[in-house]
């Protein structure tokens, strides 16, 4: 629990339910956390003379290792190496290793040694291969070690979202465009553009770099939406909670995920959970505070909006909730506003029926 979970030595001599629970289990906790952390610790020992003997076993087999490592940040903003070893048949984790000072590439070889030699490994002689991300620093650690380095695919598959998401790109043109350009730049007074040491090629933004453009300002409009509510709790619990709880059932509260472009995936997981949680955040927004107001205007707006609504909540936008998400379908069945109607299932079959009838004759088999 101290090692997986991440409890504190002390939460097992001062909580009252974990003691309990180890009572019941006729287990007997000690009321000391020094004496807790010794057992850790004499544990870990045990552990680690295990793999020391496999180690060595394998060795005598003439088995060669191969390495993976990287770099980690934690909340405390303390800084880890990560050394996994791995072999045909298994593969070890030698935990982590706290990094001090400079992560340089030569200070990060140097951890790396000391942490398998105190596996009884020998970075040169029985590693053959390493895997890291494409980090410079680790760039460098590859070009530095004798074994054979692998960069991460995954890591390129990152390195391609932030490349088109988050940088912008241009692309060269030739040196009679590239002078068309300067001159137009000149009389503009734009000094935007770069002209390469050569003078002969310059860089400018292509058709490519409109598009990613496009994509860049869409997640910027998603970011800001999600910094009002993730630094304002007010307006995250009256204008986006309330309806999460309706529509999600059981109270239960969903929060928006802010992107990092060093975190594998956190720009998904920011769309995915933002294009989750829009719904809730627009027509049944507009209708409650329309509501609320209680005005002449207001009701007729209400009422209007209701009416186009509940137009264009029709057996082929229940089919396509049906389809894209079931859990969202199950969701929108138990919601008492007949303005967002969803069909039942068995009027999605016959619509589902009559769509594949009319592409491709379904029927006539």
């Amino acid at each position: 629990m101290v090692c997986k979970d991440g409890f504190t030595l002390s939460l097992f001599c001062t909580s009252s339910d974990l003691r309990d629970l180890f009572s019941k289990s006729r287990h007997k906790l000690p009321n000391s956390p020094n004496t807790i952390r010794s057992i850790v610790t004499n544990f870990a020992n045990i552990v680690r003379a295990d793999m020391i003997i496999e180690f060595e076993h394998l060795k005598k087999l003439e088995q060669r290792f191969s390495l993976t490592f990287d770099e980690w940040t934690s909340q405390k903003n303390h800084r880890y190496l990560n050394v996994n070893v791995h072999q045909k048949e298994n593969h070890f984790n030698l935990g982590l290793v706290r990094l001090h000072g400079s992560g340089t590439a030569e200070h990060c070889i140097s951890l790396v040694k000391e942490r398998l030699a105190s596996f009884s490994l020998n970075l040169d002689t029985d590693i053959i291969a390493s895997t890291t991300d494409g980090a410079s620093v680790m760039v460098k650690v590859g070009r530095l070690l004798r074994c054979s380095q692998q960069l991460c695919f995954t890591h390129g598959l990152q390195l391609v979202v932030v490349d088109t998401l988050y940088k912008k790109v241009s692309e060269p043109v030739s040196e009679c465009t590239a002078t068309a350009i300067i001159t137009e730049s000149d009389i503009d007074g734009n000094d935007d553009t770069d002209q390469t040491e050569q003078g002969v090629m310059v860089n400018v933004d292509s058709p490519s770099v409109e598009m990613i453009s496009t994509y860049d300002d869409l997640v910027k409009k998603v970011r800001k939406v999600i910094k009002i509510f993730k630094w304002s709790p007010t307006k995250n619990d009256i204008f986006l909670q309330k309806y999460v709880k309706e529509q999600e059932g059981l109270g239960k509260e969903v929060d928006l995920i802010l992107d990092c472009r060093t975190r594998w995936n956190s720009l998904l997981n920011m769309l995915e959970r933002f294009y989750n949680l829009k719904n809730y955040t627009t027509f049944r927004f507009i209708l409650d505070k329309l509501q609320k107001q209680d005005t002449v205007l207001s009701n007729q707006l209400s009422k209007s909006l209701r009416e186009r609504i509940q137009e264009r909540r029709t057996e082929l936008t229940g089919v396509l909730i049906y389809l894209q998400n079931l859990e969202k379908y199950d969701q929108e069945t138990k919601n008492t506003d007949h303005t967002f109607f969803v069909p039942k299932k068995a009027a999605i079959r016959q619509e589902i029926i009559r769509i594949l009838e009319r592409v491709i004759g379904v029927g006539d088999n």
